[in-house]
């Protein structure tokens, strides 16, 4: 009976470790990680393929990233590692209060990021992907690609550019 009960002590103590300890310091690593923390991205119009014209929508971006992957345990294609995780939210316009959660990567400077609505009766789900780029101006680095997304439930996906930019 006592090999039991140490047997079952055991157990719960590696659960405890496991579930608690450990993602305790993976938190901790996210917060420590550059990726980590407030992003904006700023939508532009459909075919304003230069990033020059109007910004028609920004969004907040609360990213974690989990550089050290245990938080995650979806391992895809060698390099490919779900390291990323967070939420989006609608600030312009205001008129359209949004929200979306999302995961991702980011992998050789590249960001790729499925979301999806928090709100299940709103149909607005896709993937971004975004390449790390230098403002010569400003010589700071940001990220700038495109979301793509059906928007007509016709199949016609549209390719959005958008830039993401992280928050001081």
């Amino acid at each position: 009976m006592l090999s039991f009960v140490s047997f079952v002590v055991g157990v719960l103590s590696g659960l405890f470790v496991e579930f608690v300890i450990v993602r305790q310091i993976d938190a901790w690593r996210a917060n420590k990680s550059d990726y980590s923390g407030k992003w904006r991205q700023r939508i532009y119009e459909d075919n304003d393929f230069e990033y020059a014209g109007e910004v028609i929508k920004e969004d907040v971006y609360n990213l974690q990233c989990y550089e050290s992957n245990r938080f995650f345990k979806n391992k895809y294609i060698n390099r490919m590692n779900i390291n990323i995780r967070g939420t989006i939210e609608r600030e312009i316009p205001p008129n359209q209060q949004r929200e979306w959660r999302f995961i991702g990567y980011i992998a050789d400077d590249v960001i790729t990021i499925l979301y999806e609505p928090t709100n299940k009766r709103k149909k607005s789900r896709g993937c971004i992907y975004l390449k790390k780029v230098r403002d010569e101006v400003t010589a700071n680095d940001y990220f700038r690609g495109y979301y793509l997304e059906e928007h007509d439930d016709k199949g016609n996906i549209d390719k959005i550019p958008l830039t993401l930019t992280k928050e001081e």
